[in-house]
């Protein structure tokens, strides 16, 4: 797995971790490593912490008994995402931050048009009071 951080002004840091990720894993990382940078990034203490909670995948696949260790590839990878990761440059980062407001309406305008398809589906009227929030209520004929 692959662990990194992004900031207005920065890259963070990033680290692989080999093998499932405990809590002890979490806890080390966001203490060694997170907060340090949070701090100096926002001394004022006005920074906010969001983990993505992503799912993990796994994958399950053959491998011969005689196969090679891929513990140099995995070493020679890490390096790779390294130095790609302290390359992006700080507007593509600014970029992709300024973008958020308009990726979350476009995930609300999707959701406003689902919920509106299923509503009518089921034969329920639709309530929009403002944009975020959207009630239904049973027709009564």
């Amino acid at each position: 797995m692959v662990w990194a951080t992004i900031s207005w002004y920065s890259v963070g840091p990033i680290f692989t971790l080999q093998g499932h990720v405990t809590a002890n894993d979490s806890v080390t990382i966001l203490g060694d490593q997170v907060h340090p940078m949070v701090q100096t990034l926002f001394p004022n203490g006005d920074a906010i912490y969001q983990a993505n909670n992503a799912s993990f995948v796994v994958c399950f696949g053959e491998q011969s008994a005689c196969a090679l260790s891929t513990s140099i590839i995995d070493n020679r990878t890490y390096h790779v995402f390294q130095e790609e990761w302290y390359k992006i440059p700080l507007q593509i980062i600014q970029d992709l931050y300024l973008s958020i407001p308009r990726r979350l309406q476009a995930v609300l305008q999707a959701y406003t048009i689902l919920v509106t398809v299923m509503c009518f589906l089921l034969g329920v009227s639709i309530f929009l009071s403002i944009p975020c929030s959207i009630w239904c209520y049973e027709h009564e004929d």
